[in-house]
């Protein structure tokens, strides 16, 4: 019989037999069942313990006893410095700005788990989805010559031709759980969606060949910071909440954007009841900061008198798996923020009803799928005033359809089904509040064109 490496292995249950068998004999009953008794030292110590406890003399111990016989010197000070790297490190107490009392904190990371509900009860806020009557007038009106050939351009260029090579995250196809991918390297998910970005603001900006009012009205910046506060009080709580973050494309606008409705509008939100998340509480999945400063921060502190000072348009970039609904908290979230720092910038920090409603607009993208929102702050009293801030969703504008393989390596994605309605919206977006001449003789006639042609 061959022999396998299965018999070469150690029987344990063998093992524990033959080491009883030999062991056994070095224990004996009386081994086993010998008492433990303390030995004479250890008795005459207790004896003599419970002597002096009955007699009431105190029992000092001889270590602690000699020391109150020792000469007292001050402390000694090193008459050098020592060395910086020996220096104990700063906790968080010693920061200038720490408070014992908590406040909580949204940023870029944190993750809604309720999303759109847990928003709109953070910020006061009454859903309305599409976008506003003021901006679908504005799709389609003002286009760029061969847009849409330029924005395929663009997909390419980010999604392909880009020389970026970072080894990318392994993936993982829950259809084919044993199938294991090879390493990988590429242009990462987070860039491709913000070179989409820049590229697609470079053919909004190129609008101001036609309309020179786009040239001094807007302005384009990069990983623009926010930092702003409101206070937070509800049957949910009394808090203060800080939004925190970085956009990571910005226009600004040399005026205010209008209002999305009129005061009709927002009187009809009085009647509007905010969702509820109980038992959970909004302020869940907020992060508890003990550090932090009362600040409105647009991203543009410090630079003297800034010719546009009004946040426009707003674009935040993800690489994350979060669901729709999330994605539309945070840009309502980082809305509300901007709106809510211009507000104070202009009215004071105590500002509660707002003279006027200032109005703001986002974009939430991966590079394919575009979130927009429009959001129009009302109030900023969330203890007595029944009036609600307006926010506008339009979610999952696909620009195009990504066909990954489930096999074969990366380089053969397949790009198909380009939507041109999602760069009509953008534009839309970035014009919207700005004083444009649109040929409307020339539209009517494209569209009877395409009228007599279906």
């Amino acid at each position: 019989m061959k022999l396998t490496n299965c018999l070469y292995r150690q029987n344990y249950r063998w093992l524990f037999k033959t080491m009883w068998k030999f062991q056994k004999s070095k224990m004996n009953d009386g081994f086993l069942n010998k008492p433990l008794y303390l030995d004479k030292a250890a008795s005459d110590r207790f004896i003599s313990c419970v002597i002096f406890h009955l007699q009431g003399i105190p029992i000092v111990k001889g270590s602690e006893l000699w020391k109150e016989h020792l000469p007292v010197f001050p402390k000694w000070q090193p008459s050098v410095a020592d060395d910086i790297q020996f220096k104990p490190l700063p906790t968080i107490k010693d920061h200038p700005d720490y408070h014992e009392t908590p406040a909580h904190e949204f940023n870029t990371d944190c993750q809604l788990v309720e999303g759109e509900k847990q928003a709109l009860i953070l910020t006061k806020s009454q859903p309305l989805y599409q976008l506003p009557q003021s901006v679908q007038r504005l799709i389609g009106l003002v286009d760029v010559p061969d847009q849409d050939e330029l924005m395929q351009r663009v997909i390419m260029q980010a999604n392909r031709l880009e020389p970026t090579k970072d080894k990318l995250p392994r993936r993982h196809n829950p259809d084919l759980p044993i199938w294991k991918f090879k390493a990988e390297y590429g242009i990462p998910d987070y860039k491709i969606a913000v070179l989409t970005v820049q590229n697609m603001l470079k053919i909004c900006m190129s609008l101001v060949g036609c309309h020179p009012d786009l040239l001094t009205s807007r302005r384009m910046f990069s990983d623009i910071e926010l930092s702003t506060f409101y206070h937070y009080n509800s049957k949910y709580g009394d808090t203060d909440i800080f939004i925190k973050g970085n956009t990571d494309a910005m226009i600004y606008a040399s005026k205010r954007l209008d209002p999305f409705v009129g005061p009709d509008v927002i009187d009809q939100s009085i009647s509007f009841n905010l969702p509820s998340i109980y038992p959970l509480s909004p302020t869940i999945d907020l992060k508890n900061q003990h550090v932090w400063k009362y600040e409105n921060l647009l991203g543009y502190k410090g630079l003297g008198p800034f010719r546009h000072p009004h946040p426009h348009l707003m674009f935040l970039c993800y690489d994350d798996l979060w669901s729709s609904s999330q994605h539309n908290a945070k840009g309502l979230m980082f809305s509300f923020g901007y709106a809510c720092a211009l507000a104070k910038n202009i009215y004071g920090d105590d500002i509660k009803q707002l003279p006027q409603p200032i109005s703001t607009q986002c974009v939430v993208t991966n590079g394919r799928s575009f979130n927009f929102v429009c959001f129009q702050l009302n109030t900023l009293d969330f203890e007595e005033s029944p009036v609600k801030n307006l926010v506008w969703f339009d979610s999952d504008n696909m620009l195009f359809d990504k066909i990954i393989p489930k096999r074969a390596m990366l380089r053969h994605t397949k790009y198909e089904n380009y939507s041109p309605e999602v760069l009509k919206k953008v534009i839309a977006m970035f014009i919207n509040g700005a004083d444009i001449k649109i040929d409307m003789t020339a539209k009517s006639a494209d569209v009877n064109r395409t009228v007599s042609a279906a």
